[in-house]
């Protein structure tokens, strides 16, 4: 009876997980409907389509990692993809080792230190309430992270691989080198034009999201800024 109580726990914990995923498809068509012109920001770079990855590239992304790939993040990469999502679109597996493994070879040469995706991320618990009132002051490449998304400039957004914090999205800034400042991921932004009545305000995410909860609580801010019909004659934009 045991075996089976188990089975179906992990069967709806699945049947949950499936649900998540189907609703973020389901915005997605829904951005894809209402804004046509891509006023989001970042929305040209991915115009709102993703492209499911292999098992194959998330394998091997493991490999050279060393450290497992949270679970959420593989069932996302694998049924809905990389692509649209916050700021400029999530990388795949292999565009996101790309990024990492290029500031981890600049930072070793310059610092003199390796950095170790498999070693411990160096924010924890005791961090966290101080990071809510200013940014927490690591180095940028850092242990037990990879990032998976580019917001600009010299912010990114990046994903815990060990530690209490695996599977949940920070953001991190550089101003002066690898001088990294580490915020728990806030809600990245939709649409808003200046001079006009904000839309309605809508409440944090958790602190630090997880990657579903950051991806749906973008959505969310997205379609709360647009108007619930596209403008007329905001035919889609083809210009690259």
């Amino acid at each position: 009876m045991a075996v089976q109580v188990s089975y179906l726990f992990g069967h709806g914990k699945r049947s949950h997980a499936i649900a998540e995923i189907e609703l973020l498809r389901a915005r997605l068509a829904e951005l894809r409907r209402r804004d046509p012109g891509y006023k989001v920001f970042g929305s040209r770079a991915h115009r709102y389509q993703s492209a499911p990855v292999g098992q194959a590239e998330l394998d091997r992304a493991e490999a050279t990692l060393g450290v497992p790939l949270p679970t959420e993040y593989r069932r996302l990469m694998l049924e809905l993809g990389h692509g649209a999502g916050p700021y400029y679109g999530l990388w795949s597996p292999g565009e996101s080792l790309d990024e990492f493994l290029g500031r981890a070879q600049e930072y070793e040469a310059e610092e003199g230190r390796p950095v170790r995706p498999a070693g411990p991320f160096p924010l924890a618990a005791a961090d966290l309430r101080d990071a809510e009132v200013s940014p927490a002051a690591r180095d940028w490449p850092c242990d037990g992270c990879m990032p998976i998304c580019h917001q600009g400039c010299t912010f990114w957004s990046v994903l815990v691989l060990t530690g209490e914090f695996a599977g949940r999205i920070w953001d991190v800034a550089c101003f002066v080198g690898f001088s990294g400042e580490w915020l728990p991921a806030r809600r990245p932004p939709g649409w808003w034009e200046f001079g006009m009545p904000h839309p309605r305000q809508l409440p944090p995410l958790p602190s630090p999201p997880t990657l579903t909860e950051w991806f749906a609580g973008w959505a969310e801010r997205c379609l709360t800024d647009l108007p619930e019909q596209a403008e007329p004659g905001a035919a889609p934009d083809t210009a690259r």
